[in-house]
């Protein structure tokens, strides 16, 4: 309030020096948006840092810039949770795949299906609706550690990437217990570039129930930009487990 006094007799800027060391009550401050901190710009005047979004941090932008809120580098943050609790088609992440995050990762914590020996893949979606893509436009390999030794499967053309062994009775089975936990890492989908797709994995096959470790990686050959992630089990339903998407700031 004082020192809204002096700039209305528009005093010198030592009276304004001076009435800045009086105590100014938090009540007597105006009014402004909650979430906003006061700052000052490159001329010395004040101004206020703008709002930002959930989970973003106070970041310098150096010397003669005010700073503002944004995604803290190279943590993860978390953009949605699914609980399945009971059979679904699919596993759709639809909604803050862009150009915000470098990276994605999708956590996969006890995955379950309904019909028996069913693999687990990927499929994207492009647009804003969005269209996913299902023709043959992925090319994946993966490794497998499993009982009687190591193998690899690979396709160049796929309509879908692999994250399990492609082997017959390789594949996730549906016994009790047995389940399906990974980490599945998506890279630059917002890019004119060939979205990449790294992953390891682990789960109890069907045809024993023995436990099979993948590591592999794959990719959307085509340059559009990717903005919805699947998770499907072909031929099958998924009917539980918790999906976790988070985007990774570089």
């Amino acid at each position: 309030m004082i020192l809204e006094r002096l700039a209305r007799f528009n005093l010198p800027k030592r009276f304004g020096s001076l009435a800045s060391k009086s105590k100014i009550a938090v009540s007597d401050l105006a009014t402004g948006t909650d979430g906003e901190l006061v700052t000052w710009d490159a001329s010395g005047d004040p101004t206020v840092v703008a709002v930002g979004a959930s989970t973003h941090v106070l970041t310098s932008n150096g010397a003669g810039a005010a700073p503002t809120f944004q995604a803290p580098a190279g943590a993860h943050v978390l953009i949605e949770a699914q609980d399945i609790s009971s059979g679904q088609a699919a596993v759709d992440f639809e909604s803050s795949i862009d150009s915000t995050y470098d990276d994605y990762l999708l956590i996969i914590s006890g995955c379950t299906i309904v019909e028996d020996d069913q693999h687990l893949t990927i499929v994207i979606g492009t647009g804003g609706t969005p269209t996913y893509q299902t023709g043959s436009v992925y090319n994946w390999a993966v490794g497998a550690a499993v009982a009687g030794g190591a193998t690899v499967s690979t396709n160049a053309s796929d309509t879908s990437i692999c994250i399990t062994h492609q082997d017959a009775g390789q594949a996730l089975g549906n016994a009790a217990n047995e389940s399906f936990s990974g980490t599945i890492y998506m890279h630059r989908p917002a890019d004119a570039v060939f979205t990449e797709f790294t992953f390891n994995c682990g789960y109890f096959r069907a045809v024993d129930g023995a436990y099979v470790a993948t590591h592999g990686g794959g990719a959307y050959v085509a340059t559009t930009a990717v903005t919805a992630l699947r998770i499907i089990a072909e031929g099958g339903n998924i009917d539980g487990g918790k999906f976790a998407l988070y985007g990774i700031k570089s």
